[in-house]
């Protein structure tokens, strides 16, 4: 595969599709580093930019935190976020915190400013591919990791300057972000690897002693993909697996192959196949020509497919005869 090609992978046909219908709200929301660094992530980047445009520091603060505050009330307004800004308690507590902590760098004098040669590394670092998030991939967070460490040197530089600026006032005021601090990782923790919502709280629910039971932690994970790997291994016996999923390897290493069967044929010699069968999945089927629902695989004779469960879930398991 040629270079461009690979970069090009997976940004096509359903993907371009839901890029498209989730571009504007993305954008809007501004919350791909999550809720609690919303604004911290529009102040650096107004920040940024217009200190290398040579404004002055101190008007360059009062333009971040103008366009911040205005952008992190109401953009996920906008975009249909039910009570915006303040959809939680600590979306409040981090709005409000860190627009204290920020505007507290305008006490800095200009010599004490983020460094403008910093500032550009940052963004030389975060905006381009975080530009390509927004132009292929805002229908998930993770494809923006690789604008995560300009975009945290980004911030960073001026969350400091904000605490360099409370700390003229006295060492007490200078501490009073950690808890800001605190709350922003503690609700960005809730967005990793795709923890969201009540997943996340069951998650914290089995406390300590059940973050090494790894059932689970899978039930509560991907509660769907542990029901597939259950239905898989009692059919294996010594067997191997095929599969379009990369994450079951994971589980089972050693016996899957991965790769997307388009015929029948493209499963003899497998003892397990298991489909993917959510929307996309079906959609990237059908454009590229192959077999894409279940009953169209069940119709097999050669070999033939007995149907393990039905694919509601997103997995469709068959095993594979003669």
């Amino acid at each position: 595969t040629d270079l461009s090609t690979f970069l090009r992978e997976g940004s096509g046909g359903i993907w371009a599709q839901l890029a498209d219908q989730t571009r504007h709200d993305a954008v809007l929301r501004a919350d791909v580093l999550g809720a609690g660094l919303r604004l911290p992530l529009i102040f650096g980047l107004v920040y940024a930019i217009v200190r290398l445009a040579r404004v002055p520091h101190r008007l360059a603060v009062a333009l971040g935190l103008a366009v911040g505050l205005v952008w992190s009330i109401a953009g996920p307004l906008a975009a249909g976020v039910p009570n915006g800004a303040f959809a939680h308690p600590e979306d409040g507590f981090t709005l409000v915190g860190f627009a204290v902590i920020l505007g507290a760098s305008s006490l800095l004098p200009a010599d004490a400013a983020p460094r403008p040669r910093t500032l550009a590394f940052a963004l030389a670092l975060g905006v381009p591919p975080l530009g390509v998030w927004v132009a292929t991939g805002t229908y998930t967070d993770r494809l923006a990791a690789g604008a995560w460490p300009g975009l945290a040197v980004l911030i960073a530089c001026v969350v400091a300057a904000g605490i360099r600026g409370l700390a003229r006032g006295s060492v007490l005021m200078a501490l009073a972000p950690a808890a800001v601090i605190a709350m922003a990782v503690w609700m960005s923790l809730a967005s990793l690897d795709g923890l969201h919502g009540s997943m996340w709280t069951e998650y914290r629910s089995l406390g300590w002693s059940g973050l090494g039971d790894k059932a689970r932690t899978m039930h509560v994970v991907l509660p769907a993909l542990q029901s597939t790997l259950a239905t898989a291994e009692s059919q294996l016996a010594g067997g191997r697996l095929v599969t379009g999923d990369p994450m079951i390897p994971w589980f089972l290493p050693g016996v899957v192959d991965t790769k997307t069967p388009a015929t029948c044929r493209d499963v003899v010699g497998y003892r397990v196949f298991v489909l993917l069968t959510g929307d996309e999945s079906i959609a990237e089927a059908r454009d590229a020509g192959r077999l894409a629902t279940p009953e169209q695989w069940a119709q097999c004779s050669s070999p033939k497919l007995q149907q393990l469960s039905d694919g509601s879930d997103g997995y469709a398991v068959f095993a594979v005869g003669s």
